[in-house]
């Protein structure tokens, strides 16, 4: 007896697209947090549309999602003493300490999915992933 996965148009070359992307970008180390120029680029477009162009990007992470800790990314006009700031290009992230000790290491991307576009973390350390990607456990 066979069995077949049924799986959405486009989606196998999503995932044969994540290890190109898994690939290409190096882990970096634990204290630093990357931008691909596909992010820095799609950061730029968002501010443009919105018309703030010096607006950080923050990473997050809250608690919820099918594995108990989610991603967020949300835009904010400044960041904190306690932030780490990392720039690419005209485009700034900024995350906050727990937050860069658990994701420490990834880089954020950004890549069309379906027609639209969405940020990833690729390299990212936190261990137990859901198969999602949008949220984890420890």
């Amino acid at each position: 007896m066979k069995l077949f996965k049924i799986g959405r148009s486009g989606e196998r070359k999503q995932k044969e697209e994540k290890r190109e992307d898994e690939l290409l970008i190096p882990p970096l180390a634990k204290d630093q947090i990357g931008i691909s120029r596909e992010a820095s680029e799609h950061i730029a477009r968002l501010l443009a549309q919105k018309g703030e162009p010096n607006l950080f990007l923050r990473v997050l992470i809250r608690g919820g999602g099918c594995s108990g800790l989610s991603l967020h990314y949300e835009f904010c006009p400044e960041s904190t003493p306690r932030d780490h700031i990392f720039t690419k290009d005209q485009t700034r992230v900024v995350i906050d300490q727990k937050s860069l000790f658990i994701l420490g290491g990834a880089t954020l991307h950004a890549r069309e999915y379906l027609g639209s576009y969405e940020f990833v973390l690729i390299n990212n350390p936190a261990e137990k992933q859901c198969s999602c990607g949008k949220s984890f456990s420890l």
